[in-house]
């Protein structure tokens, strides 16, 4: 059913019923960023450390688990339900030391699309269930002096 998308799984690789959405939301890449990623290809040799980018769904389970990195920005990711309807729901993608992490609680995805810039280093805490909701605390962080 789902055949050539990319299915999505949590952090203990475990399948989460999503698959990455043919709607992501994409942005053509400027000039400028051409430009500067050839520069950075010319000095690729030059880069040892490397930072895990593939993605898994983050599902908290514990209160106060949390997570920290960098917001990316925002992905489509697509859920079949029981009934067999595809439904897309956006997540916000956090790049941490352990490689992407789309987060799709709803009250998170509010809080990254209306008040935390892309690029930002934040701290999303897993606060508990209000209903059948998960809450969480996502909060913008500064560098320490």
């Amino acid at each position: 059913m789902n055949e050539g998308l990319v299915t999505i799984v949590n952090q203990n690789g475990e399948d989460t019923a999503l698959v990455e959405s043919d709607a992501q939301i994409i942005a053509p890449m400027t000039q400028d960023e051409y430009d500067r990623q050839a520069a950075m290809l010319d000095e690729i040799d030059q880069y040892d450390e490397a930072i895990e980018v593939s993605s898994s769904y983050w599902e908290a389970v514990t209160h106060g688990e949390d997570i920290k990195g960098i917001f990316v920005g925002m992905k489509v990711l697509t859920k079949t339900s029981d009934t067999g309807e595809m439904k897309n729901i956006p997540a916000a993608v956090v790049l941490t030391k352990n490689g992407s992490r789309l987060l799709g609680s709803t009250s998170v995805v509010d809080t990254f699309l209306t008040s935390v810039p892309d690029g930002s280093a934040v701290k999303v805490t897993y606060t508990g269930k209000k209903g059948r909701a998960k809450m969480f605390k996502v909060e913008i962080l500064k560098k320490s002096k």
